[in-house]
């Protein structure tokens, strides 16, 4: 009989815990996670530059030259937080977190400046290491931005 108790203790206990540990499932997620996305934006850091991006839906691609078949794609903002910088052009750039590897950064993610502040951030395809998306002021380069962009393959 004590075994049997046990027993039914015990599947008690493992059927609470999975349970528990399935409720919490979306706790491991990086936070920023858009759940229309398959992209998370995480690490910002910010020097004299604020930047700020919108998922743009699918019904928009059409109007911003985005083709259709495109998995996400997103407006990035930056506003230089200084007044005394005349030239307040920016360069954009993406590349890999991790530096060994020297695959194209374009087969994955494109960005296309559309203004001299605003550029468009196009996911083609998915990839499995964090890109960096960097964005410095073209006359001081001390005025930047970065944040981390990660593929998270949607669950169905």
């Amino acid at each position: 009989m004590k075994k049997f108790v046990l027993i039914i203790v015990l599947l008690i206990a493992i059927t609470m815990f999975s349970v528990a540990c399935t409720d919490n499932k979306q706790s491991d997620i990086n936070i920023d996670v858009d759940y229309n996305s398959n992209l998370t934006i995480d690490n910002i850091t910010k020097h004299n530059m604020e930047i700020t991006y919108t998922l743009l839906p699918a019904e928009a691609y059409s109007a911003n030259n985005i083709s259709k078949d495109t998995i996400c794609a997103y407006i990035f903002t930056a506003t230089i937080l200084t007044d005394n910088l005349e030239d307040k052009t920016l360069y954009w750039d993406i590349f890999w977190c991790d530096p060994t590897i020297t695959n194209d950064t374009n087969n994955y993610i494109v960005v296309e400046r559309t203004s001299e502040t605003t550029a468009k951030v196009i996911c083609k395809k998915g990839f499995k290491v964090p890109l960096t998306l960097k964005i410095t002021s073209n006359t001081n380069p001390d005025i930047n931005a970065s944040c981390n962009i990660n593929y998270v393959l949607k669950e169905l």
